[in-house]
């Protein structure tokens, strides 16, 4: 595509969102301090599919409100329990350099409830529209109708069937007006129906955003208070090659697993960007779990959770120690 319509498209789809967004005072708040950086400028430069567009924001404080007010709309419909039982609790915290979406116990919650939490472990969170879209009551409807018009029920039975029918079809109708939902929300993210994703892990300007990603080719960026997209040199020179380039980051763990969905889609990657990523995850402690979870946050993030939780829960009531034997052990039987 062309910068001119990039950045169209991107103003277009930030002004639908914003739109949605029934505190209109927060809305007007939002619209300075928006800046959509990440995949979704480097697949429209490569003419490929956007999956979703990652919103990040100037400052930290407005962050924390956007996280409360999609908080507090996801609360309003809660997810049924999960697994376990218990109900899910979700809160928002604020410390001094940033904001996370707590969910205990799970560590993750979806609109799909403990079905989604399944399908999560093997889906990256930006599927998740797709998949609540798919949940939503489409194949009851399906049936309803085709055994009410095709098997000749007695016309008290297929009155019922209508009813349920027309029940079931106004529910998804209403669902699909809510454009822009909460359907998934992790520690660092939360993903919205309809493609946005609001990364609420990292705040400030474009280079200090930049400074925590791990792939040159993502840092092109766009800013909605002027409408200006930037494009890096760099960055276009990785996407022309499809040449993955480290640059380092704060989550070197998730960097490597993430190194596997651009070679499957024919990218690139050197030796010494494997060395780069290895130099950094070296001088992690994963020995500590709050650093391990840490790290797991943000990449498969369902599928990691179960992990965290056993580790936690393990080290609480059998005292283990956390080495390299008792991790591979765990891995193979969970994954």
């Amino acid at each position: 595509m062309r910068t001119k319509i990039i950045r169209g498209v991107i103003r277009r789809k930030i002004n639908m969102w914003l739109a949605t967004i029934e505190d209109k005072e927060l809305s007007k708040e939002m619209a300075g301090k928006i800046i959509v950086t990440g995949g979704s400028i480097a697949s429209m430069l490569l003419d490929e599919r956007v999956r979703d567009f990652d919103v990040y924001f100037t400052d930290a404080l407005i962050a924390e409100k956007v996280a409360k007010y999609y908080v507090s709309l996801f609360a309003q419909n809660p997810p049924p329990r999960f697994g376990g039982g218990e109900k899910v609790q979700i809160g928002v915290r604020k410390g001094e350099n940033r904001v996370k979406v707590l969910v205990k116990s799970a560590g993750v919650a979806s609109e799909a409830g403990d079905e989604g939490y399944q399908y999560f472990e093997s889906q990256p969170p930006v599927a998740a529209a797709d998949y609540v879209d798919k949940t939503m009551g489409n194949e009851e409807l399906e049936a309803a109708i085709h055994e009410s018009e095709d098997v000749g029920l007695p016309d008290a039975e297929n009155e019922h069937l209508k009813e349920l029918a027309e029940d079931i079809g106004k529910d998804i109708a209403d669902k699909r007006k809510k454009k822009y939902r909460p359907i998934f929300l992790t520690t660092n993210a939360i993903t919205l129906s309809d493609d946005i994703q609001l990364c609420i892990r990292f705040c400030g300007s474009p280079e200090e955003i930049h400074k925590n990603f791990d792939f040159v080719h993502c840092i092109n960026y766009y800013t909605h208070n002027n409408g200006e997209l930037v494009l890096k040199k760099e960055a276009l020179e990785s996407l022309l090659t499809k040449d993955l380039r480290y640059v380092g980051s704060l989550y070197p763990i998730c960097s490597l697993i993430r190194t596997r969905k651009f070679m499957k889609r024919g990218w690139s990657c050197n030796a010494g960007q494997f060395i780069k990523m290895i130099y950094q995850v070296n001088d992690l402690d994963l020995h500590s779990v709050a650093v391990l979870e840490d790290q797991l946050t943000g990449v498969d993030a369902a599928y990691f959770a179960q992990l965290i939780a056993l580790l936690k829960e393990d080290i609480k009531t059998r005292k283990v120690e956390i080495d390299q034997t008792y991790i591979m052990e765990l891995i193979d039987r969970l994954f």
